[in-house]
């Protein structure tokens, strides 16, 4: 989980607005640091405006919340899965899924 939900900052966080962490099983908060670098894979097919005016709403949300995200349109299932696997060989710390079932399940 990343973002503001009900997640509480650790005292003498480095991070007082924008935060990590995983709740385990028994309800106990793990905080670890935002990811430094985030790819997100966007579908493009879903029409050229229309996936513009998504790339530049979703920089805007990651910028938000001081994430440093590259934002890469796909055209087809291969090519989302192909920019995926770019992003892992880069070391991008968090890969995003941005589309629909195709999408997710191609990332």
């Amino acid at each position: 989980m990343w973002g503001r939900g009900d997640l509480q900052p650790q005292p003498n966080s480095a991070y007082p607005t924008t935060y990590c962490g995983t709740r385990t099983g028994n309800g106990t908060l793990t905080y670890r640091p935002p990811p430094e670098s985030i790819t997100c894979v966007l579908n493009g097919a879903a029409g050229s405006n229309r996936a513009h005016q998504a790339r530049d709403r979703l920089a805007d949300l990651f910028a938000q919340h001081g994430a440093q995200a590259r934002i890469v349109l796909a055209g087809s299932g291969d090519e989302v899965t192909a920019l995926a696997r770019q992003g892992i060989v880069e070391n991008t710390d968090l890969v995003v899924a941005a589309g629909g079932d195709g999408t997710i399940n191609g990332v």
